[in-house]
């Protein structure tokens, strides 16, 4: 297998190209399209998740994405909202 890696590598121009290279950009690309960090250990067949943590790498637009997703929470769950109730109290007229 190493024979055919090598010379596929190489007629790409990849020569720094190792192929544990490929399991750090699989486990990126699933982490970054919002797979979750314990299918990825499962599907890189870790037993501890601090090793698939390891192998992800998120990319900024997925961390301001997750940092946004955060802020809506804030604003539409947590802000108080004005109240549909009407005011008994103010003069109708």
């Amino acid at each position: 297998m190493f024979r055919s890696w090598n010379t596929a590598r190489k007629k790409a121009g990849l020569d720094d190209l190792r192929i544990h290279d490929l399991r750090h950009s699989f486990a990126s690309a699933l982490i970054n399209q919002g797979e979750t960090l314990y299918a990825v250990q499962r599907l890189l067949g870790h037993t501890n998740v601090t090793t698939t943590q390891r192998y992800a790498h998120f990319k900024e637009s997925t961390l301001s994405a997750a940092t946004a997703l955060a802020g809506n929470f804030y604003v539409t769950e947590i802000t108080p909202q004005p109240s549909d109730k009407p005011n008994l109290l103010s003069k109708a007229g």
